[in-house]
């Protein structure tokens, strides 16, 4: 015979487990997912950087018979996603998707300033167009700004290849209050580079020594479709009727010292590289036969934490010989309007920081001599302080960390141009007097 009772005290208590059965299930399921994205994160990790900056930039520019003033504002966005994956002790990769833009930019091509429409924004496309970009019907483009991988081969060896971290290099890091940004100094490489690099790490002094040979050619793809010579075959020649070479070397060597806890500094990095550029090829092969060879060695030195203060500091040095043949248009040669030049000019750059807290203020000095061979492809700001032959700039600048997430930078420059060439590069320069003042604030998040 059932008990009554009995039957009444089971339906209590399932009907009191069923909700504690149910919190159990969902935190088990939630356990799961943790534990799920914490086996896949040890082999791949995301973390990003969105900078929003303002400059305002004003200029007297005098040459020969004219005299020129004015001054612009911008806002712009820079965002980038890195990604790092170790799927195993041997391998690594590391990877960076980067944009940048003008805010609600309504110029015509803002990447085109010298395009048929000159960037104007009275043209068709303006703000109706770029207010749809990532929207509209058009190209998926993403900019891979670096991908490559480390292979460790034993013995101290690493074997590298991709896309480099060529770009951002010291001492970008000082002014921005960041770690380290790139692998290379800015005199040395400034350019997003593809191609492949041998690296040594040896213990030297209680320090790390790495001896680094880097190779990234500077390719020129044939891609004429004609009915008798098909892509790639019959290399194009240029104005003088000289072959083309689809691929030109660009090699560089490099050493690497550093060591931390010295007996006048907390951390201290040394660093030599030289690059050489190769009897490349510049212009269109209707219009040019120029090329160049161009050496460049460059030195580094960096110490922070002088004396146990809050004083970082940085001095860096490149000279830069460039030897050119033919003429680029017909009429003009690397810093030269001969059809065979070699000249040479340098470089320096000297910054120091002194941290307060979460405060920092700075000093930068850069200076480029004339025929410098200056360049910063991937430079931040509007008056291209590491990349301008011929011109002098002081650079004062501020860090304020709100937070291990956010920091605001805020600078001011001024700059003196003695020389302009054609494209920073091309013919003999000529002789001007323009001044550049800019101020700028960066606000700085990560996640």
């Amino acid at each position: 015979m059932i008990n009554k009772k009995n039957i009444t005290t089971l339906l209590l208590a399932g009907t009191l487990a069923a909700p504690a059965f149910a919190a159990t299930t969902a935190e088990l399921e939630e356990r799961i997912e943790e534990l799920e994205f914490a086996n896949d994160s040890r082999f791949f990790n995301w973390t990003g950087t969105l900078e929003n900056r303002y400059d305002y930039t004003t200029s007297e520019e005098k040459t020969t018979g004219s005299e020129a003033s004015g001054n612009q504002s911008y806002f712009h966005s820079q965002f980038h996603l890195d990604m790092e994956s170790r799927p195993s002790e041997k391998l690594s990769f590391f990877g960076r998707l980067s944009m940048k833009k003008y805010w609600n930019d309504g110029s015509f091509d803002a990447n085109k300033p010298t395009s048929t429409e000159n960037g104007d924004a009275r043209n068709s496309d303006g703000l109706f167009d770029t207010w749809g970009y990532g929207r509209d019907h058009g190209t998926a483009a993403v900019y891979v700004e670096r991908a490559f991988v480390n292979y460790d081969m034993g013995m101290n060896l690493t074997y590298t290849i991709g896309r480099l971290p060529t770009i951002d290099g010291m001492p970008k890091h000082i002014n921005s209050g960041s770690p380290a940004l790139g692998s290379y100094p800015t005199l040395a490489f400034s350019a997003i580079l593809d191609g492949m690099a041998l690296t040594h790490n040896a213990a030297v002094a209680g320090g790390s020594l790495k001896t680094r040979l880097i190779y990234t050619p500077l390719q020129f793809a044939n891609f004429d479709g004609g009915t008798t010579t098909g892509r790639g075959i019959d290399n194009t020649t240029d104005l003088s009727g000289v072959t083309i070479s689809t691929n030109s070397p660009m090699y560089s060597f490099m050493l690497d010292y550093t060591k931390n806890n010295t007996s006048f500094a907390n951390g201290m990095n040394l660093i030599f590289q030289w690059v050489k550029i190769d009897n490349v090829f510049f212009g269109s092969s209707s219009t040019s036969a120029l090329r160049l060879t161009n050496n460049r060695f460059a030195f580094y030195a960096e110490a922070t934490g002088v004396a146990g203060t809050g004083l970082d500091f940085a001095a860096q040095f490149a000279m830069s010989k460039s030897e050119s043949e033919g003429k680029l248009g017909g009429a003009q040669g690397v810093y030269c309007n001969d059809s065979k030049c070699d000249e040479d000019g340098n470089s320096y750059v000297l910054t120091a920081k002194y941290n307060f807290s979460k405060f920092a203020l700075g000093y930068e000095y850069i200076k480029h001599e004339e025929n410098s061979f200056a360049y910063d492809v991937a430079n931040r700001g509007p008056l291209n302080i590491y990349g301008t032959a011929a011109s002098n700039t002081h650079h004062i600048f501020a860090n304020y960390k709100v937070d291990n997430n956010m920091k605001f930078v805020f600078g001011y420059q001024v700059q003196d141009i003695d020389q302009v060439y054609n494209y920073g590069l091309f013919g003999k320069g000529t002789d001007v007097d323009i001044k550049r003042d800019n101020f700028y604030t960066r606000m700085i998040a990560t996640f």
